[in-house]
């Protein structure tokens, strides 16, 4: 896969791959995954195999984050259940702030979910199932404790409960 500006070989695997705003995720759920700068791709001599320029081998239960410079972030273990809980129809906020889950939320929904200014962002954590749209907007308002205001078809602006 090339995304971002880096390359992701799989290597007989099973693995994840994130992209927001801020940056690209990788967690390896089984076998291995190589990364490394596309960059790195073109100048590479043959004939080095095993080897990667200006990249990195992770291995199940190992992830990364490539940040919006297109720097590798050290590598992390991965809790791989966390990681696959959308496989299973579930979708996991960790101590996430509020308009990371958010955005996250987003991508499950026919609307676009936005946080108003001058909220703090707030942690969330909580597990919500992939359902209708209105019954994860109810359980997702519950866990981050806002409240969602329906502006149009297109667009849900999201409050304070206390507002």
């Amino acid at each position: 896969v090339d995304v971002i500006d880096h390359n992701v070989v799989a290597v007989g695997t099973t693995f994840n791959l994130q992209i927001t705003d801020a940056a690209l995720k990788i967690e390896v759920v089984e076998g291995q995954v190589a990364v490394r700068h596309q960059d790195a791709i073109f100048n590479s001599s043959p004939g080095r195999s095993g080897e990667l320029d200006e990249g990195m081998l992770l291995n199940a239960g190992q992830g990364v984050e490539v940040n919006a410079d297109g720097i590798l972030s050290q590598v992390a273990t991965v809790n791989v259940q966390r990681a696959t809980a959308w496989d299973r129809g579930l979708l996991v906020f960790d101590e996430m702030p509020l308009r990371q889950a958010t955005e996250k939320m987003s991508r499950y929904m026919l609307t676009d979910l936005r946080v108003v200014v001058g909220i703090p962002d707030k942690i969330v954590s909580g597990e919500i199932q992939i359902r209708d749209q209105e019954t994860m907007l109810k359980q997702f308002a519950k866990i981050a404790q806002v409240t969602p205001v329906r502006q149009s078809a297109q667009l849900t602006l999201l409050y304070t409960a206390s507002q």
